[in-house]
């Protein structure tokens, strides 16, 4: 007897298997989404490998406040509009933070149909 108080036998189960693969591989959104966002995380990551060396080589320090170092980073010439300035800022501080989520894969068995 399960969560939602349906009982079936084992050759009911085995007749939903056909339903249950029609509807997992037509599904293709919901059949990839863990590879999707394995994709965009080695993404996240990638760019962080390739940030954060120039984080630390821009990284400033500007003054001391109860032991917290303040700083900032060294503005690149190029960059001279404030929403872009505003973004960069945010992308090396970001770089030096502990990532929100770690390395992650999939089962190959998510990556092999479609």
């Amino acid at each position: 007897m399960g969560d939602n108080n349906v009982e079936i036998d084992e050759s009911d189960a085995y007749l939903a298997l056909p339903d249950c693969w029609d509807w997992f591989h037509t599904h293709l959104l919901a059949y990839h989404a863990s590879t999707i966002a394995e994709f965009l995380n080695n993404i996240r990551y990638t760019i962080r490998l390739y940030i954060t060396p120039v984080a630390l080589e821009r990284y400033t320090v500007t003054g001391n406040v109860d032991g917290l170092e303040l700083f900032t980073f060294e503005r690149p010439t190029e960059i001279a509009n404030r929403f872009a300035w505003a973004q960069f800022f945010e992308l090396m501080q970001g770089s030096l933070r502990q990532p929100n989520f770690p390395p992650f894969s999939v089962a190959r068995t998510m990556k092999m149909r479609f």
